[in-house]
């Protein structure tokens, strides 16, 4: 199965990205994880990042940038959700030494807090 939105990528990540969201089963999560690991790759891309051979500290100082961007910690929880399956599919066939995402703090998300704005009973639906 090939994903048009890896054509981007280089060939060796093309291939990786491709079967590791073949392994998903859900076209939703395949999306929106594309999305966080495309990010991940770019990032690594633009320091000389080889993502074969990535570390925890890596994946910090990711996090860390993201933050300080601004985005929100629910974002930054889904984005290393996405990085998190790609390393651990890569580490079940052997092609990295295991998951540096792994002991990564996350941050904390509020259950009850949403962005989406939505119907409420004092306000009914036009």
């Amino acid at each position: 199965m090939e994903f048009p939105s890896v054509v981007e990528l280089p060939e060796r990540e093309r291939l990786l990205v491709s079967a590791w969201l073949s392994s998903l089963r859900s076209a939703r999560t395949r999306r929106s994880y594309l999305q966080d690991v495309r990010a991940w790759l770019a990032w690594c891309q633009g320091r000389g990042v080889d993502v074969l051979t990535v570390s925890r500290v890596h994946v910090d100082l990711w996090v860390s940038g993201l933050a300080d961007a601004g985005a929100e910690a629910a974002t930054i929880c889904r984005r290393l959700s996405g990085v998190s399956s790609l390393y651990r599919y890569l580490a079940r066939h052997d092609l990295v030494p295991g998951n540096p995402t792994v002991g990564v703090e996350r941050p904390t998300v509020d259950p009850d807090h949403t962005a989406t704005v939505g119907l409420d009973r004092e306000r009914p639906a036009r």
